[in-house]
């Protein structure tokens, strides 16, 4: 997925600490990147940020899904520590639709990131992006063997995730409203529908709002 090498200038990035964060850009901005990188609206994968508890086995910083139903998970770190955090938990990344992993990290802290990786054996995908909005593959991932394929009713559930994410976003208040509390609505808009999707996904059936009051 993607090109192995975007760009192929020295990226601009911050300097390298254990603490603190190490990118100027948001994690929509990574997002973003990651979409481009895939092939932007061109791209034949149905791409999904964010995908929370109930589709998969945990929460998914960043998923493409071929017409196949090939699934690549992306890990976005912002941080060192977020980055080791991640060797803390009961799982690591283990869902079984999981065909190909990567960690997408800050530029900075690329050497860190391959020699933690390599010394202990993983052999997952690395890429770094640079605050200037460029992208550059260090290591190919291994393809997992075993992964299941998502079928036809995952491939579905994915897409309406996605199609409600992007509902939400258009659906704004009108432009009266102060910037400040057009963002909160949006961000409680976006929770309340990852709740009622995950809430479908886990259970197979629509969360009816009147079932709850």
């Amino acid at each position: 997925m993607g090109t192995k090498n975007s760009t192929t200038s020295h990226p601009i990035s911050m300097v390298f600490s254990k603490s603190g964060l190490l990118t100027t850009l948001s994690t929509d901005d990574i997002e973003n990147l990651l979409f481009k990188w895939l092939g932007g609206i061109k791209c034949r994968n149905i791409c999904v940020p964010n995908v929370s508890w109930g589709m998969f086995k945990y929460e998914m910083d960043f998923v493409a899904v071929t017409p196949k139903g090939k699934l690549t998970e992306i890990e976005i770190k912002r941080s060192w520590s977020d980055f080791m955090a991640d060797f803390k938990k009961t799982f690591y990344h283990d869902d079984c639709h999981v065909a190909d992993f990567w960690y997408c990290v800050p530029s900075c802290m690329i050497n860190e990131t391959e020699n933690f990786l390599v010394k202990r054996g993983y052999t997952d995908g690395l890429m770094a992006y640079s605050d200037d909005g460029k992208i550059k593959i260090f290591k190919l991932p291994q393809t997992r063997k075993g992964f299941k394929r998502l079928n036809e009713g995952e491939i579905y559930k994915l897409a309406r995730l996605a199609t409600i994410r992007f509902w939400t976003h258009r659906n704004v208040p009108p432009k009266t409203a102060d910037r400040e509390t057009q963002n909160e609505l949006i961000r409680l808009r976006t929770l309340f529908n990852e709740i009622k999707a995950d809430y479908t996904a886990a259970v197979g059936e629509d969360w009816k709002l009147e079932d709850y009051r």
